[in-house]
């Protein structure tokens, strides 16, 4: 019989990832669960799980969990930006806060992106390594426009956190 030790360090991560609940496949059945709620609640649960992937020391794990996470980010944007094409001016305050959930969700997970980008852009470029530093840094510059976009369409001034990180991106 093995210790209990000795399995955990046969896990990817050393079982890091699967303490923490980042497991790509766990991932995707919590997201799963997270089809029907709100708006609001779905991004506040998304950055929470952002914060999360930092635990993943594994760069090509981040970044599948990232780009996992990236399609329901998407999403919300979506709506919020159909929301904003059938809305009225002035917003309804629960549009406002819709739309500040959905900035901060962008904004956080253009930081992780960045967080790879960083990791990766700071040591030598094996095989691979490249297209990831490549996905990383346009998933980056993508989040960074949609934030920008998110803005313009509740004619709210752009984030110029947003307009550096693209500078610093490109």
């Amino acid at each position: 019989m093995f210790p209990v030790f000795s399995l955990v360090s046969l896990l990817p991560e050393g079982g890091k990832v699967f303490v923490a609940g980042l497991h790509p496949e766990m991932l995707r059945a919590w997201l799963d669960t997270l089809a029907n709620a709100p708006i609001e609640d779905v991004a506040e649960a998304l950055q929470g799980q952002l914060k999360r992937t930092n635990a993943a020391t594994n760069v090509r794990i981040r970044l599948k969990m990232l780009d996992i996470m990236a399609e329901d980010t998407a999403r919300i944007a979506g709506t919020l930006e159909a929301d904003l094409n059938q809305s009225h001016h002035p917003l309804s305050r629960d549009l406002q806060r819709k739309v500040v959930a959905g900035n901060e969700l962008l904004k956080l997970h253009a930081k992780c992106y960045r967080g790879v980008v960083d990791k990766l852009s700071g040591r030598w470029l094996g095989r691979g390594s490249s297209r990831q530093l490549e996905h990383a840094l346009h998933q980056a510059m993508d989040m960074e426009r949609r934030r920008l976009l998110l803005a313009f369409r509740a004619y709210t001034p752009g984030s110029r956190s947003a307009w550096r990180n693209l500078h610093k991106l490109y």
